[in-house]
């Protein structure tokens, strides 16, 4: 499966639209247009898909760097390792529980992540599958049950990490942490990456979320609510030329892929920060 299958699945809702740009007065001398207030970054469910079905139930999660690619539901190809025949239909479970999950077919998602792991109990990425679903309905216990099994299996698994740091807003200083620590052993992690820019977000540290949506932004440019959460911050900064460059960007990035931003809300705060600066 791609490496941003899963972080188009968003879970918060969308911030309130912004409002259209005010008109300048009348006269000689007319004041440039405020803009609506920025609006607030969007964060998936589960900070990165489950990863590529591995060679066996049993067998431990592979450590090669995940490509870069698009959602689940653009088409991408999922990639299988050449499994051995008596791992086949473990592998084709779980496969058809990849391709439901990103197709947004929750109901059967599950099933079939329960069907492997009631093959493989602690297999992490039918673990990871099921916390993502278990998050984007709310069941956030559940949730952090999945992840916390993940991380049993596999310690620096990202989507387990950033799912679990999503399910822990109470404490967004603890999720932080171990998000951080994460990154140490994982840098190119742009789930985690991307699970950061949202935890500091939280906390209005925007000049800190900006350079963790950055990240994330360069390991997956071609994700737009990755581009557009990294608007948002630069918006928050007054870095206003940037930010209208980005949302530009995002809206682009959002007729080739799937994205959960408003893009009304996206369009009209670009053309406020357009008429705050009309120099291209």
């Amino acid at each position: 499966m791609s490496a941003l299958a899963a972080l188009a699945w968003l879970w918060l809702a969308p911030a309130p639209a912004a409002s259209a740009p005010v008109s300048p007065a009348a006269g000689p001398s007319p004041a440039p247009a405020e803009a609506a207030p920025p609006p607030g970054p969007i964060a998936p469910p589960a900070a990165a898909p489950p990863p590529t079905p591995h060679k066996s139930a049993t067998s431990k999660p592979s450590h090669a760097k995940p490509p870069l690619g698009r959602p689940a539901s653009s088409g991408a190809p999922i990639h299988f390792d050449r499994n051995p025949p008596e791992a086949a239909p473990f592998a084709a479970v779980l496969g058809a529980a990849h391709e439901a999950y990103g197709a947004g077919n929750l109901p059967l998602a599950e099933a079939r992540y329960r069907e492997a792991l009631a093959s493989a109990p602690d297999n992490p990425d039918a673990l990871d599958g099921l916390g993502a679903i278990a998050l984007q309905e709310g069941r956030h216990e559940l949730a952090r049950q999945f992840f916390r099994r993940a991380l049993q299996a596999h310690p620096l698994d990202p989507t387990a990490l950033a799912g679990l740091a999503r399910t822990e807003r109470h404490d967004p200083l603890q999720a932080e942490s171990r998000l951080k620590d994460s990154l140490t052993s994982q840098p190119d992690a742009s789930a985690t990456h991307l699970a950061l820019g949202d935890t500091l977000a939280a906390q209005q540290r925007w000049a800190e979320a900006q350079q963790a949506y950055f990240q994330a932004h360069s390991l997956a440019p071609d994700h737009p609510d990755i581009a557009y959460n990294l608007a948002v911050a630069l918006d928050h900064l007054g870095q206003r030329r940037p930010a209208a460059g980005f949302y530009r960007k995002a809206l682009q990035l959002a007729e080739r892929h799937p994205a959960r931003f408003s893009r009304p809300q996206c369009e009209t705060r670009l053309h406020a920060l357009q008429a705050q600066d009309p120099s291209p």
